[in-house]
């Protein structure tokens, strides 16, 4: 079960238990004014947390999409050169890049070391090519330009790696969640039953439980990003190995 659900079920579960506190002294005037200013506060704070996580997790995204652009466009220009000893070890750095990459843990990612050795060993085969016309000319700084821009892309996505949600935002997500369901939970709500009590606490409290889940879920989608990044790559070395290039 994915953990992200496993948590949102939890949540759900955990609503429905707390929301059966019978013992409810907070006047309903003083916790509904409480709750409305400190559940808007949360709420934006959530919100922007969320939304720079979903943004450091496009940020890998389109800098996945532009390393392996930039390695089929390496190859192409390689075949251009015409030199069929220079397209083989072009061929063969891209793919143990490739490779390596698809391959890679987040952890691993994360040391770079390797990264940058296989990036330094493309720029160091791009680097000997033939150049014996102008024409060789224009295709080796077209290859070098994608070399820099590939590496570029995979420096980006490093720093993205490195940034998550900080451990005082976490302290201020899990102070706001408590704060909010000692409210809702201790609230007493006039004109209603029992089960509509019930009923609208497990709504409350569920919907509190859920934001800092989803917050999670987003925060480690980055960190989770070679699911999204195998794929790619795997299809790189597919397109580079075909009979076509």
């Amino acid at each position: 079960m994915h953990p992200t659900l496993k948590y949102s079920i939890l949540a759900i579960a955990g609503g429905l238990i707390i929301s059966l506190n019978p013992i409810r002294f907070f006047p309903f005037s003083e916790a509904s004014t409480l709750i409305t200013v400190i559940g808007i506060v949360y709420g934006v704070i959530a919100a922007f947390l969320i939304s720079a996580a979903d943004s450091r997790f496009n940020s890998i995204r389109d800098g996945i999409s532009e390393e392996v652009n930039s390695f089929v466009a390496i190859a192409l220009l390689a075949k251009r050169m015409n030199n069929k000893n220079f397209l083989t070890k072009v061929k063969k750095a891209l793919c143990s890049y490739s490779k390596f990459l698809a391959d890679s843990s987040v952890r691993s990612l994360k040391d770079s070391t390797d990264v940058f050795a296989h990036l330094r060993n493309l720029s160091k085969t791009t680097a000997e090519a033939p150049v014996k016309n102008p024409k060789q000319q224009s295709l080796f700084e077209l290859i070098e330009g994608e070399v820099s821009t590939a590496a570029t892309a995979k420096q980006r996505q490093l720093l993205v790696l490195h940034s998550r949600t900080s451990f005082v935002e976490w302290i201020l997500v899990i102070f706001f969640s408590i704060f909010l369901l000692f409210l809702v939970v201790s609230m007493q709500i006039p004109n209603t039953n029992y089960i509509e009590t019930f009923l609208l606490t497990a709504g409350l409290v569920t919907a509190i439980l859920l934001l800092p889940v989803a917050l999670y879920h987003v925060d480690f989608m980055a960190i989770e990003a070679e699911k999204i990044s195998t794929k790619p790559y795997l299809d790189v070395i597919d397109i580079i190995n075909s009979n076509t290039l």
